[in-house]
């Protein structure tokens, strides 16, 4: 894990300073109550302690807690490792001189990612991958605090802007989904007011048609009537003129 490696390397730089004296070491859960912990028990077996380092500054800050709560007065340094920015973090610890020291690295997740994908692709990749780092001290802290309270000023507006951006989006999308609905409503409005205008044109039609053929059936009725009508009523008149005929 990361926590035996950081700890091998510890040891293993220490060879090359053998005026530097190991005279405890204990393990924690990266919290800073472990790291209260794991201190009162050094402390419970000495208290001859110049420097204190931690895996991360979590368990640092926890330490310098047992030590305070000790009493113990002599000056100790306290070394952490990972160097956030948070309120509570390692580099305005630092800044603030709670701590001597800590150590500030990028996780490089995106290269981490793309060295995988390169072995499952069988890509070539380099199997050593050094990441850039650097050691957070009193001298620095409060540039790189400036610095990162720059870039997450930056941020945020970047994440401001992003969401602005996804709402724009939203409302793009919104506005074509009423645009695609409102052409869609304007259609079948002149479908229906096209096929209303047709049937009443055809029901004119219709209309006319009938009153045409009422018309010309009762003309042609009208027609076969007054003829016989005619022919029975001339010889009739003429009957009843004549002063001779008898009854």
């Amino acid at each position: 894990s990361p926590a035996i490696e950081r700890h091998n390397g510890f040891i293993s730089a220490l060879k090359e300073y053998p005026g530097i004296k190991l005279v405890g070491r204990r393990s924690g859960d990266w919290t800073e109550e472990s790291g209260h912990n794991a201190m009162d028990s050094i402390l419970a077996k000495t208290i001859d302690i110049d420097c204190v380092f931690g895996q991360n500054d979590r368990m640092t800050l926890g330490a310098r807690q047992s030590v305070i709560k000790h009493h113990i007065t002599r000056p100790i340094f306290y070394v952490g490792i990972d160097a956030l920015a948070t309120p509570d973090g390692g580099i305005r610890s630092v800044s603030k001189g709670i701590m001597a020291a800590s150590y500030i690295y990028p996780t490089s997740g995106d290269i981490v990612l793309q060295l995988a994908m390169n072995i499952l692709e069988g890509k070539p990749f380099k199997r050593d991958n050094p990441l850039k780092a650097a050691i957070v001290t009193k001298d620095n802290a409060d540039v790189l605090l400036m610095q990162t309270d720059e870039m997450n000023r930056q941020r945020s507006k970047l994440e401001s802007l992003h969401n602005k951006v996804d709402m724009y989006f939203v409302q793009y999308n919104h506005q074509k989904v009423y645009l695609t609905l409102t052409i869609i409503i304007l259609a079948m409005l002149i479908a229906i007011f096209f096929m209303l205008y047709r049937e009443i044109m055809m029901k004119r039609r219709l209309e006319e048609e009938t009153s045409n053929a009422k018309l010309t059936f009762f003309t042609n009725i009208s027609h076969e009537l007054r003829t016989p009508l005619t022919l029975i009523s001339a010889p009739i008149e003429q009957l009843l003129e004549d002063k001779d005929a008898t009854p």
